[in-house]
């Protein structure tokens, strides 16, 4: 029953991430907006970002809550089912950047997804950086050790898995690629990159904004 699983799952990373808020005094959280005016917050800072690629002895559940949500969602793409609606009910129901982390997987697996429900994603000046790093050290989430315990067969599941393509392709090239391709998708762009933040008086994060 997907509802009631997608329901666990988003009250799972909320509530995990509520508790990972509760060590700071002001946690991070980002802010998308999306169509209509609507603003929405996200909390987590880059670590949580990137749970859904995290091994863990201590949180290995939630990781693989996310993951599996992520191959979930892989699976109906690839059976050219629509996945839009589970999109907007992940978004519009869950408070955390581990979502937003697997959303922005899922978009660079159907490209197609960043010029509609997902295209807010591509006006987040956060999200580019936050996907730089994580594409940069996506080998390093790779457990080897461990899973060269559990056999050939597993191991190589599991390899494929984190070393899948499209995690390794970073989100300003598909930007870029889509600017090219559709009129809407670069004015979009150029519109919401006017707003961000270029004088923060640290030379080298500004010259990357702009």
């Amino acid at each position: 029953n997907a509802n009631v699983a997608i329901d666990a799952l988003i009250t799972l990373v909320n509530f995990c991430t509520d508790r990972w808020a509760d060590n700071f005094e002001s946690a991070y959280s980002l802010e998308i907006n999306f169509k209509g005016g609507k603003k929405q917050s996200f909390k987590g800072n880059g670590r949580v970002f990137s749970w859904s690629q995290e091994n863990s002895t201590s949180n290995g559940q939630l990781n693989c809550a996310l993951a599996a949500l992520e191959k979930w969602i892989y699976t109906k793409i690839d059976e050219k089912e629509d996945v839009e609606s589970v999109i907007r009910t992940l978004l519009q129901n869950s408070n955390s950047v581990a979502i937003i982390g697997v959303l922005l997987d899922v978009g660079k697996y159907k490209p197609d997804l960043f010029a509609g429900v997902l295209q807010p994603f591509l006006g987040v000046y956060e999200l580019y950086q936050g996907d730089d790093s994580r594409v940069k050290n996506a080998d390093l989430w790779f457990d080897a050790f461990s899973w060269v315990r559990e056999g050939e067969k597993v191991f190589e599941m599991a390899k494929e898995w984190k070393s899948a393509p499209h995690r390794k392709i970073p989100l300003r090239q598909i930007a870029v690629q889509l600017a090219f391709k559709d009129k809407k998708t670069a004015d979009y762009i150029k519109k919401a990159s006017k707003a961000w933040e270029t004088s923060s008086g640290e030379e080298k994060y500004d010259l990357e904004v702009r």
